[in-house]
């Protein structure tokens, strides 16, 4: 029989870290080994191999995030998983250098039970496949319920023309987790606004084309709407108008946002109606909102993000509050959702 999957749980916190492993093992079958400090996680990184490391960010002598880079270079199949108290902006406010959040899964240090169960589940995903807990199977029947609850939801609107995804803080390993698995003929074009700190977006592409099968390009000029992935340049709003992606560079921000996730979802809604397909995932503030509420009034399907699986859940819940989605999946699910769809016979373009 295989050996179970390891964890390793770095943490300066001894009481706080015994807490977090007695919690995650009633709920994961995994060995969970525990470090106090980054440097000491280090040297045992460098004598055995973890399917996890879940780190805290706030340490002494050594913090989480620069902990990272060092950790990357010893193995580049461990899945890092940051936690801390404050958020990015905090985080970024008090002089750390955040973009490496952007290569991780990062999420709120958990303060109850229910939270550290939570996080339970997301590390499931993570972890190999060959042997599950109890929760690990209950995962998996979800997600096949989904897969064919789903498969009946899209054979009534089986022609998406396009698919737009608003998407901020935790947005690429989030991009990722949704995206990984489309095959690379994928027939469905995706467009995404995805926010990040200015100059950052050529680079954190260059890292996407790496992790998923479909050809990812930041969009430059005006071009025929196709399959793959576009991504909203910097400094314009985006839309999709009449089979073509349209840079506009001249308008102004919306709520502060140029491009605009908002002005992207409400092209969608005027120029496919209901063969769009809208979706706002993790991030801070309300981009997306008003946009992904005009294509629900044009018969479009409509998804945000289930809540407790994002990295900050403003976008998410400032949707909610405009208008009754189709669906609040977690990014595994919304892969699933996606997958299904051209099994049901939608037009390609």
């Amino acid at each position: 029989m295989p050996a179970s999957p390891k964890i390793l749980l770095v943490d300066d916190s001894s009481f706080f870290a015994q807490v977090f492993k007695l919690e995650l093992q009633k709920y994961l079958d995994v060995e969970i080994e525990t470090c106090s400090s980054a440097p000491k996680a280090l040297a045992v990184l460098g004598r055995h191999s973890y399917s996890v490391v879940l780190l805290d960010i706030m340490m002494p002598d050594m913090d989480g995030l620069s902990a990272v880079r060092r950790i990357r270079t010893m193995s580049s199949r461990t899945k890092i998983v940051l936690m801390s108290s404050a958020t990015p902006d905090s985080l970024q406010r008090m002089g750390f250098d955040v973009d490496i959040l952007n290569t991780v899964t990062f999420i709120a240090k958990p303060s109850s039970r229910e939270a550290m169960k939570q996080i339970a589940e997301q590390l499931q995903s993570f972890l190999p496949q060959s042997r599950s807990s109890a929760m690990g199977t209950d995962v998996q029947v979800e997600r096949l319920t989904l897969k064919r609850s789903s498969g009946q939801t899209t054979s009534v609107s089986s022609d998406i023309a396009c698919v737009g995804m608003v998407i901020s803080t935790g947005g690429p390993v989030t991009l990722q987790r949704i995206l990984a698995d489309l095959p690379a003929d994928y027939p469905i074009p995706i467009v995404i606004v995805q926010h990040m700190s200015a100059g950052f977006l050529p680079s954190f592409v260059d890292w996407f084309r790496g992790v998923v099968q479909l050809p990812v390009a930041i969009v430059q000029e005006n071009q025929p709407l196709r399959p793959g992935i576009w991504i909203a340049p910097e400094g314009a709003h985006l839309k999709v108008q009449r089979q073509m992606l349209v840079l506009d560079w001249t308008a102004k921000p919306v709520a502060y946002f140029k491009p605009s996730g908002t002005i992207l979802l409400q092209s969608l809604a005027q120029n496919l109606g209901s063969r769009a397909l809208g979706m706002v995932l993790t991030g801070l503030g309300r981009d997306g909102a008003l946009g992904l509420a005009n294509i629900a009034q044009r018969g479009g399907k409509t998804i945000v993000q289930e809540p407790s699986t994002c990295v900050i859940s403003g976008m998410v819940k400032a949707s909610l509050s405009e208008t009754a989605v189709d669906h609040q999946l977690s990014p595994e699910d919304i892969s699933i959702f996606l997958c299904d769809l051209p099994l049901t016979g939608q037009s390609t373009h």
